[in-house]
């Protein structure tokens, strides 16, 4: 009874002993103190290996970023509008995407501001048909927008031809003053207007450079003209 007791105690001590001496390695420091040194040769050889297989040398991953498509910068790469004007107090803005694809067009925004009313005399149309706005225009219905400019003078879009209208008699005008809103939703066409046949846009610009414009004529008042730049793709 006594020597298995003993024989017990043996095995005991001898499991505790090796438990500390693997306690004593695991928490002891590597040779030359503090955590133990990365190879950085084979981290330089690692990334020698992924260059290897991507088909080029260690910088090949840089490359996987591609450069983001020309359109995606359109709008901070567009040139301001460029207003051009001899009315006392006007001034306006005219805003949109610069380059379109063909066919396909824009949207552009524009506001044209009086800081003070402007009086002006509105020609007559001598008998012939009149302007469409009739004998009370207001900022809205005198502002001539229109896509065009490019090096084919033909190629434009407008409500030019809005048809014929009442004969108007020349007369003084007054325009308030205050700011007037609009949106040209251009479908990337060629248009002259409705004319009286309700005619419908026609056929795609071709690709170039052309303006969108603003043109308001006060006659003795003065007249502006606003041009933003587009290209069509």
């Amino acid at each position: 009874m006594l020597c298995h007791s003993l024989r017990l105690s043996w095995r005991s001590l001898s499991v505790a002993a090796t438990l500390s001496l693997v306690a004593a390695a695991c928490s002891s420091d590597p040779p030359g103190g503090g955590p133990e040194a990365v190879d950085s040769g084979a981290i330089d050889s690692g990334a020698d290996a992924l260059g290897a297989d991507a088909g080029g040398d260690g910088n090949a991953a840089d490359t996987s970023l591609e450069a983001a498509p020309a359109d995606a910068a359109t709008d901070a790469a567009c040139a301001a509008a460029v207003v051009d004007s001899t009315i006392a107090g006007l001034s306006a803005t005219l805003t949109g995407a610069c380059a379109v694809k063909a066919g396909v067009g824009g949207k552009f925004e524009y506001t044209v501001t009086l800081d003070h009313a402007v009086t002006f005399t509105l020609p007559g149309s001598g008998g012939a048909c009149g302007a469409c706005f009739g004998n009370a225009p207001n900022v809205g219905s005198l502002l001539d927008v229109r896509v065009g400019g490019g090096a084919d003078s033909s190629v434009r879009y407008c409500s030019c031809d809005k048809g014929c209208c009442v004969p108007t008699t020349a007369h003084a005008v007054r325009l308030e003053a205050g700011t007037t809103q609009g949106t040209l939703d251009w479908p990337g066409k060629e248009w002259d207007g409705p004319s009286d046949t309700g005619n419908q846009p026609g056929a795609p610009f071709p690709p170039g450079s052309y303006f969108v414009t603003l043109n308001l004529n006060l006659a003795e008042a003065g007249q502006a003209v606003i041009k933003f730049p587009i290209s069509v793709r």
